[in-house]
């Protein structure tokens, strides 16, 4: 049917009309007193303005609604536009419903937030601010003692009172302590105060106290009195000086595709509530059909409207919505605007207000999209801004000694490698509070030298008392209110601050902390990867010292020309004395001092054979990779490459064995070899090693055998109390028993494959795992 042919059989009745475009999907709902007149309205002349004549140009199709009246017609155009949010209607921009205050219809009524309307019981609302609405509900708890159990009383009530009659939140009627006359006082008296009628609640407690005086229960007339006290202190926060009349007043502010509705709510001279309401409209709309439609919106949704509503503009439909209010309420309302005036002056207050809310909602959304775990950061830590440059700083050493420090950047929420930084310590050794205020000392103070701006958030990668280094340096440097500081401790996930009392516990599936984590993790990585490389370079140098002959020049030469021990291990005397420029004696003394480097090394490659099932190529072990011979002639045999047994017997290595007799030197020179090897769970590779394959490698190259898993090789060995070089020491690092080993080195150090560093080498005396320690055990 042609649309000019259905609108001819449109009846002249009130009702809702929906026009749809060539894809059936409905573009605009409207309302009519009589749907033929409005309806054919539309194509009948040239539009009236830009906006009307795109939406003709697209109506292929329209449905209609009759209703017996106008008003019913203006709450079913409402629901329409709220369920199908057309393009060219003024929508709501929140998906989500504002929730309710409701008092259910029960013989005994309960107080509780919903969502939805729905038949029974009063609703208060919408409210905007949630965190206003749970305060309201817990002065209404505190004061008026209503139940929120979702017992039916009297009928099903429980054996016992619950939690709240206990703490004085509840009267609990579930057991006959206040009886159903003195409840529905109560539910009246908390109904009062929702609607704003502060001076009838407060004269109705006062008879009530005074009754209570003259009865002599002066206990009962002193919780009355507290009660007035607390209304009124409440109702002394909020204050306009108008007369003392009830009313809401309302403004819009329109941009080309957005806009936003303000909404105050006065009673008796207070405003009782604040909404701000985000709307979406099309390009050309005008401020009295927006205001139209968020009135028709914002008040199916509020059953409460007070007898005068002030808007910034005439809405369209005025006397529809005039008479839609007036029926909800039971009474008149007036809807005015007005022109002079105290309220003159709040109406453009509300619409400044509008304005605002407006240029900052354009703003934000020009600004580039902060990812959720900065907000809510910025949200859990209380900071002032959001921490989009986060910089974080660990400290590393070995027992004290070879102390470093590392300073890594993210930027939102991302590594930013150009902006990390290390830190050699010259703080005593073993001190971490002194070689935090060092680096943070170092680095603040060039920041501000040389201008250069602040991070967001520093992290501290420690407990209050890292925290309280960090901020005592910068209390030096007169910057301490300049930038935010929070530290993070490993053991609970707590964050601290300072000033504040107790530390910050984030859920576990936080974004905010998963980053935080994730942040301190990385500048450990890098501490402990800086500090290996000191650590390595000085155990080289250390050795290479130990020479008769090799000084601190030729040391450098050496580890320039063959970049580690193991490799000048390898080395043929006379390869080295060429490379380095040596005496050839002095080239084999070398070479034959740092033998066991080559014994260690290739022992833990036999080992991991053994362990993988597959044959190490021989270029691995030292020795020069044979030349397989390209046959000629059909007849030729060709060779096939060298066992590793032949290499060893032709390198005459000669393998520490397994029998007890433990050799340190080669049991250290393999530690060595395997430093910063990655963890990984069963691996028994250099790609990847587990901390009980690690301890089996190692003590396999020092000539003992022990078994593959920590939990057996806890229990085989035997139980000492203070371990020696080559003892092994065991950890309870999350199950009820022994998960995790590392050989002890001396000097209460430890090398061990840990799952977030690889192999390592840690402190016994370090908190986290001198509170996991079990105990040692020896093998050989």
């Amino acid at each position: 049917m042609e649309l000019r042919q259905k609108i001819k059989r449109l009846p002249k009745k009130p009702g809702v009309y929906l026009f749809k475009d060539s894809k059936g999907e409905i573009i605009y709902i409207g309302k009519a007193k009589q749907l033929k007149n409005r309806v054919s309205s539309y194509f009948s002349g040239k539009p009236s303005d830009p906006k009307t004549a795109r939406l003709v140009a697209r109506i292929t199709d329209f449905e209609f609604v009759v209703v017996d009246n106008e008003v019913e017609a203006l709450v079913l155009e409402a629901n329409l536009v709220r369920e199908h949010r057309p393009h060219y209607n003024v929508n709501l921009k929140d998906d989500k419903r504002f929730p309710y205050i409701l008092v259910t219809d029960e013989p005994y009524p309960r107080i509780e937030v919903e969502r939805r309307k729905s038949s029974g019981g009063m609703f208060f609302g919408p409210y905007t601010d949630v965190r206003a609405m749970r305060r309201t509900l817990a002065l209404i708890q505190k004061h008026f003692r209503l139940r929120c159990c979702k017992h039916r009383l009297p009928e099903h009530a429980p054996v016992r009172a619950c939690l709240n009659f206990d703490i004085g939140r509840c009267d609990a009627p579930c057991q006959g302590n206040i009886t159903r006359e003195e409840y529905i006082a109560r539910v009246d008296e908390a109904v009062m105060f929702l609607k704003g009628k502060r001076k009838e609640l407060v004269r109705r407690l006062e008879e009530r106290m005074k009754a209570l005086s003259e009865a002599e229960d002066f206990e009962l007339a002193a919780e009355v009195r507290d009660q007035i006290s607390a209304i009124d202190s409440i109702w002394r926060t909020q204050k306009i000086d108008t007369d003392l009349a009830d009313r809401d007043l309302h403004a819009i502010a329109l941009g080309p595709r957005s806009g936003i509705a303000v909404t105050m709510q006065v009673r008796q001279g207070r405003v009782i509530s604040r909404g701000e309401f985000p709307l979406s409209v099309s390009e050309g709309t005008e401020k009295d059909e927006a205001m139209s439609a968020y009135l028709k919106q914002f008040y199916a949704d509020n059953p409460n409207p007070p007898k005068e509503i002030v808007v910034s503009v005439i809405p369209r439909d005025l006397e529809d919505i005039a008479e839609f209010v007036s029926k909800s309420r039971g009474s008149k309302v007036a809807i005015v605007v007005p022109s002079r005036g105290a309220k003159r002056d709040l109406v453009k207050l509300v619409e400044r207000n509008a304005e605002l809310l407006l240029a900052d909602m354009v703003a934000t959304k020009k600004q580039v999209p902060l990812p959720f775990a900065i907000i809510d950061l910025q949200k859990n830590l209380r900071l002032t801004t959001p921490p989009r440059r986060i910089e974080a700083v660990d400290i590393s050493h070995l027992s004290g000694t070879l102390a470093v420090a590392s300073l890594v950047t993210f930027n939102d929420g991302k590594k930013y490698s150009r902006g990390y930084r290390r830190f050699r310590i010259d703080s005593p050794a073993g001190d971490d509070y002194a070689a935090i205020r060092e680096v943070v000392h170092r680095r603040f103070s060039r920041l501000k030298e040389e201008g250069k701006g602040y991070p967001d958030l520093l992290l501290i990668d420690g407990g209050k008392g890292q925290l309280s280094s960090a901020h005592g340096a910068l209390e030096e440097l007169g910057i301490a209110g300049e930038v935010e500081l929070a530290s993070i401790a490993k053991r609970l996930e707590e964050v601290f601050r300072p000033n504040f009392e107790e530390s910050i516990m984030l859920p576990k599936d936080s974004a905010g902390l998963r980053l935080l984590v994730k942040v301190r993790d990385e500048a450990h990585r890098f501490a402990v990867e800086y500090q290996r490389k000191r650590r390595t370079k000085a155990f080289r140098a250390q050795e290479l010292a130990g020479i008769e002959g090799i000084g601190a020049i030729r040391q450098k030469k050496l580890l320039m020309e063959f970049e580690s021990l193991e490799k000048i291990a390898e080395a043929d005397p006379c390869e080295v004395a060429e490379r380095a420029k040596l005496p050839i004696e002095l080239a084999r003394k070398v070479v034959e001092f740092l033998s066991p480097y080559k014994s260690a090394m290739l022992l833990a490659i036999l080992g991991l054979s053994l362990f993988s099932g597959c044959t190490p190529s021989p270029r691995y072990i030292g020795g020069a990779k044979p030349a397989v011979a390209r046959p000629k002639k059909p007849e030729r045999v060709v060779q096939p490459p060298p066992t590793v047994a032949d290499t060893v017997a032709e390198r005459k290595v000669e393998l520490p064995p397994a029998s007890g007799r433990f050799n340190a030197d080669a049991l250290m020179g393999t530690v060595n070899l395997y430093l910063g090897t990655p963890y990984k769970y069963g691996g028994n590779s250099m790609s990847g090693i587990d901390c009980s394959g690690f301890v089996q490698v190692v003590m396999r190259s020092a000539g003992i055998d022990v078994p593959r898993t920590s939990s057996a090789q806890y229990r085989q060995g035997r139980p000492i109390a203070r371990p020696d070089v080559g003892d092994l020491v065991f950890f309870k690092m999350r199950g009820s028993s022994v998960d995790h080993v590392g050989v002890y080195l001396g000097d209460r150090r430890f090398a061990h494959a840990s799952s977030s560093s690889g192999v390592t080498i840690d402190s016994l005396d370090d908190d986290y795992y001198k509170a996991r320690y079990l105990g040692a055990r020896r093998f050989q």
